[in-house]
């Protein structure tokens, strides 16, 4: 499949190929010359991490979008709140149903996604902060660069902000469980054998 992809592009139908690739993949270009060609679905840039959350039910308002950043694990406070039951003393997440009542409040927490264990980014309204296993960093400035193509950690009129997003960052990572079968790469598979329960 790969080498028709390549074969239709040496024939000229860029256009065709150029389609595919929007739809289907993303590679990472990072900064010039650092070579991070990476396929996104494996990653924590907003377009491998985002996906719908939608609502629908008594005192919720019909038909009205929400733009802000806001994490699945939101699903079970906010329907506590829905349904007026009391939240658990120890839940983490926050609800989302002041964004549900008003879309236009003033919302600060931002959104938290982990991906595999000790790698997590946090997501404000104007910045992507990314943190990996081994220290490295991402931060993409999301008015500036909505495809988050420069990262701009390494620059130091944004240590501030990457350190404010920093303390999103979860203290507590569990272990892999020994009997989880999540082994779809190499990455996977070395940090389980290595940081398993």
């Amino acid at each position: 499949m790969p080498g028709s992809h390549v074969q239709s592009v040496q024939n000229g139908h860029y256009d065709r190929f150029k389609a595919f690739h929007h739809r289907y993949l993303r590679v990472y270009r990072g900064q010039p010359n650092q070579g991070n060609d990476t396929f996104a679905k494996v990653a924590l840039w907003n377009r491998a991490t985002i996906s719908p959350l939608i609502f629908a039910g008594p005192g919720i308002p019909e038909s009205q979008r929400v733009d802000a950043p806001v994490e699945l694990f939101s699903i079970y406070p906010t329907l506590t709140d829905l349904v007026k039951l009391p939240k658990p003393q120890n839940m983490e997440a926050k609800s989302i149903y002041p964004l549900l009542k008003d879309p236009n409040c003033k919302w600060e927490t931002p959104g938290i996604t982990t991906w595999a264990r000790n790698n997590h980014a946090v997501v404000s309204q104007e910045y992507r902060y990314i943190r990996y296993e081994d220290g490295s960093e991402e931060l993409y400035d999301l008015k500036e660069d909505p495809n988050e193509w420069y990262n701009v950690a390494g620059e130091g009129k944004y240590s501030s902000i990457k350190s404010e997003l920093a303390q999103y960052l979860p203290r507590i990572n569990v272990k892999w469980a020994k009997a989880s079968r999540y082994d779809n790469n190499d990455y996977f598979r070395k940090q389980k054998a290595e940081q398993s329960e």
